[in-house]
């Protein structure tokens, strides 16, 4: 993959990552003030209880993330591997969202360029925004015990366990856009300048996650109402000071989204528009309707907390409400794979579940005592019991992943120094896209069409091997498959050398997204590359 000088906008992508890093040491530091201060504040009677609570919370939610996530790369499409490489060299076309390759290059820079520690770190990404969803739960709503039941529906939450241990860039675009919401609301309240600065920071990092938490600072901006007093911070010097500092650190992020939407567009797949998103919110598209996902007591107790929040706290409700249609707005009508749905719809998880929190707690409130802390506990325990029904389905492993876990078996055991050939980056139109785990290798990775092209190119390497991977067994639905059900790009090589195996390994073959997969069986495999034998002579 050519670096960010040679992409179109290097300039912006460099720019980004700077201005990111600066993000990154701003939080940093404010951060850090505040919490100095409030250690030094005086606890609360009950501090040490919260604290305990907070405890045990989040090694739930970390224990379910390390052992129930399926802890491997989670795309179907391959991208997978690109991601992580573009995160490892800081190399990525960064269309998907600059702050994953910043946020990651200099983690990884520190702890070693190995998908683990992406996995791990989201993880634990994870488990902090669970944790963040206990005081956001009592600050939106008024009652300390929504955030809690948040929390542990969140915690153990199918969808998004599913993505948690991955490579997904969602995990860190939730965890500070929450974090960003709980500086925001805590902004507005004091009407501090740092505080301010703070929540301005991480709402440029937010916004350079992904493109659909472009949408993130609607929902900011829905959630003053439940603010007191917000309009009279407006005549501080706070609320400017943090829109001079978005500014500044989102510019080049800004420039660069105009030039790409220009010159691209949008995607095919891509169907925004107000009809077409309130259907994609009542049809299959919308995982939280789909039984294998979403227990369906879930949807009764959000409609009991949007309730109870119209009867006693009207003001969260543009917050949560409104901010489920904006952040659902870009991606319910999607018409994707259920493997890119669980990463697209997770930004509208979180909401949900403060809306089911607030719905245990105004049905646990018209109880009083021993009768009202069984309540809440019965309710959490009937989120955690019915989520873990699913739990197989979290686990479950599919062909990417069994790809992932022979790769990573076998690219390690290569011979030093040999070239590695794989199938075109892109096959059928860029509905099939190959990518290759080169953090893994000892030696040069080539396409096998520049190869076939320029043999002599690889000529000074001791040793070549061709990887036929997942992608050389997917089609897309126009393609007519050949018999063997492997694609004509990978038997390509095999006309010109003799392959012997190396590694290989093979399993049932499962169809997943929007691809197809003639074959019944998949086997996977290194080839040495070997000098055909010459064809046997003739008699006369």
């Amino acid at each position: 993959m050519r670096g960010p000088i040679d992409l179109p906008g290097g300039h912006l992508i460099r720019a980004q990552t700077c201005l990111l890093w600066a993000a990154f040491a701003l939080v940093a530091v404010a951060g850090a003030v505040l919490l100095r201060r409030w250690l030094r504040e005086p606890r609360a009677p009950g501090a040490g209880r919260q604290a305990l609570g907070l405890l045990a919370v989040g090694l739930l939610a970390l224990g379910l993330r390390l052992f129930v996530s399926p802890h491997t790369i989670l795309h179907e499409n391959a991208h997978g591997y690109e991601f992580l490489r573009g995160a490892f060299r800081l190399d990525g076309f960064p269309y998907h969202g600059q702050a994953y390759y910043a946020f990651f290059y200099l983690l990884t820079s520190v702890f070693g360029r190995h998908p683990e520690v992406v996995f791990t770190t989201n993880a634990l990404l994870g488990t902090a925004s669970v944790l963040l969803l206990v005081p956001l739960g009592r600050r939106l709503t008024g009652h300390a015990s929504a955030g809690w039941i948040a929390a542990v529906g969140y915690a153990c939450w199918p969808a998004v366990l599913r993505i948690s241990a991955t490579e997904s860039f969602f995990n860190l675009g939730i965890c500070v856009a929450l974090l960003a919401w709980l500086a925001w609301l805590r902004a507005w309240e004091t009407g501090e300048t740092l505080r301010f600065a703070l929540a301005a920071a991480l709402i440029a990092v937010v916004v350079q996650a992904r493109p659909e938490f472009a949408a993130w600072p609607v929902v900011l901006l829905l959630s003053l109402p439940a603010c007191p007093g917000w309009s009279a911070a407006l005549r501080r010097t706070g609320p400017w000071v943090g829109l001079v500092v978005v500014a500044l650190l989102a510019a080049a992020w800004v420039e660069f989204r105009l030039q790409v939407q220009s010159a691209w567009g949008l995607p095919e797949f891509m169907h925004i528009g107000p009809a077409s998103t309130l259907h994609g919110f009542t049809t299959r598209h919308n995982l939280l309707l789909r039984p294998e996902w979403t227990p369906a007591a879930v949807w009764a107790l959000a409609a009991l907390g949007v309730a109870g929040m119209a009867v006693g706290r009207w003001r969260t409700l543009p917050a949560l409400v409104g901010g489920v249609l904006v952040m659902g707005w870009m991606v319910m009508a999607v018409d994707v794979s259920d493997t890119t749905r669980l990463r697209l719809q997770s930004p509208v998880h979180p909401l949900i579940l403060l809306a089911v929190g607030t719905g245990v707690a105004a049905a646990a409130a018209r109880l009083e005592g021993s009768a009202r802390t069984a309540a809440l506990v019965l309710l959490g325990g009937a989120l955690l019991v019915t989520s873990a029904l699913r739990f197989p389905l979290v686990r479950e492993p599919l062909d990417p992943q069994r790809e992932f876990a022979f790769l990573s078996r076998t690219v390690r055991t290569l011979p030093e120094g040999c070239a590695v050939i794989t199938a075109e980056r892109s096959m059928a139109h860029n509905v099939v896209i190959t990518e290759f785990p080169v953090w893994w290798l000892r030696g040069p990775v080539e396409y096998s069409d520049r190869y076939l092209r320029w043999p002599e190119s690889l000529d000074g390497y001791p040793c070549r091997f061709f990887y036929r991977g997942l992608s050389c067994y997917l089609f897309a639905g126009h393609e007519a498959a050949p018999a063997d059900g492997i694609r004509p790009e990978c038997r390509a090589i095999g006309r010109r050398h003799r392959l012997v195996p190396h590694a290989e390994t093979t399993f049932p073959s499962r169809p997943y997204g929007d691809h197809a997969v003639p074959a019944r069986t998949i086997t996977l495999g290194f080839y040495r590359l070997e000098p055909l034998a010459p064809a046997a002579a003739t008699q006369p």
